[in-house]
């Protein structure tokens, strides 16, 4: 029973601490922008799907978690998953022994190709300021693999998907 308490206490801990480096990454004070310079929607991806509503994100975040949906439909979540679906089930299985759930609450275009989300996670019933990040591929907005190898490198797992 201990053995079991600490594994849930270091999963929440790196997940936090993944989670809080990729949110201290996206600090606009740390690199900020020119004053008057915004990306002008013309230098956009013309190709980019839709931006998705925070309530469809949160959703589809929400299935990426959910244990009870199967692998196949969640490997179409993550970006870069067909290299290994092993990756999708790693990341199920380190926030479901952190009993981790998420909220995402806003979006916004970052750079050319890309989208963060922010919101909150909860894990162990502590709420935590989140951004996720998101990249289009196949024609639809995924969970950037990047983002999910950080929370699985700092579980100590692998995926020859993160190599």
């Amino acid at each position: 029973m201990q053995r079991s308490t600490s594994r849930v206490l270091i999963a929440t801990v790196a997940i936090v601490g993944a989670l809080t480096m990729t949110a201290c990454g996206s600090d606009p004070t740390e690199n900020p922008a020119p004053t008057g310079v915004t990306i002008p929607e013309s230098t956009r991806a013309a190709d980019l799907p839709p931006q998705p509503t925070p309530e469809e994100l949160n959703a589809q975040f929400q299935r990426a978690l959910d244990p009870a949906v199967p692998v196949e439909e969640k490997v179409g979540q993550v970006q870069g998953a067909e290299a290994d679906p092993a990756l999708v089930n790693q990341f199920v299985e380190a926030a479901r022994a952190a009993n981790v759930t998420a909220s995402i609450e806003s979006v916004e275009p970052f750079g050319t190709n890309e989208l963060q989300a922010t919101g909150t996670l909860t894990i162990s019933g502590q709420p935590n300021v989140i951004t996720v990040d998101f990249v289009p591929e196949d024609g639809r907005w995924k969970l950037k693999k990047d983002w999910v190898c950080a929370v699985l490198g700092n579980l100590g797992q692998q995926s020859p998907a993160c190599a």
